[in-house]
């Protein structure tokens, strides 16, 4: 019986621990997804791009109905930012086609600075989408492209374009 007792209590305290840890995963750890650095470099660009570029405009909505689509719940652009903030970005595939999670790219910037292996690293991705928690970004403008595919080889893209305001 007192053997019983102790496989019982071990069993919970593996189940707490188990939790515990998931939570914390779940949370994460602060992770900057841009340095300060990297961020000035698409100021410095910014501006030189816009004297030199003739600007692309984006459809609102897909001209192909069977592409992907991406739903960006967070950040909204309704409020102030302030940082870390969290990403939430949700994927749906046609009826009969499936995200390619392999496919996924994170663009930051007039430069395109390709960020997806530090969200690979630091957030939750699955095929309805991306959520990352506890982003540190510098305070100013910001835009990220999201691109996505299927399995018939559709493509996707969104930008978000967001400001993080100063918490001072």
């Amino acid at each position: 019986m007192k053997s019983q007792k102790i496989i019982f209590f071990a069993k919970v305290l593996i189940v707490l621990s188990g939790l515990s840890i998931s939570s914390v995963l779940m949370a994460g750890e602060p992770f900057m997804l841009v340095s300060e650095e990297e961020y000035q470099m698409q100021l410095g660009q910014k501006g030189e791009s816009r004297k030199r570029m003739k600007f692309k405009t984006r459809a609102l909505f897909s001209s192909d109905e069977d592409s992907p689509l991406i739903t960006i719940n967070s950040p909204t652009v309704t409020s102030g930012l302030y940082s870390p903030i969290r990403i939430e970005i949700n994927f749906k595939a046609s009826d009969d086609a499936v995200i390619q999670i392999d496919s996924l790219k994170v663009l930051y910037g007039w430069l395109k600075l390709d960020i997806t292996d530090r969200i690979r690293r630091h957030a939750q991705i699955s095929h309805s989408g991306i959520i990352a928690e506890n982003v540190q970004l510098p305070v100013g403008e910001h835009n990220i492209t999201i691109e996505i595919k299927d399995s018939r080889k559709k493509s996707a893209d969104k930008d978000v374009y967001f400001e993080v305001l100063n918490n001072e």
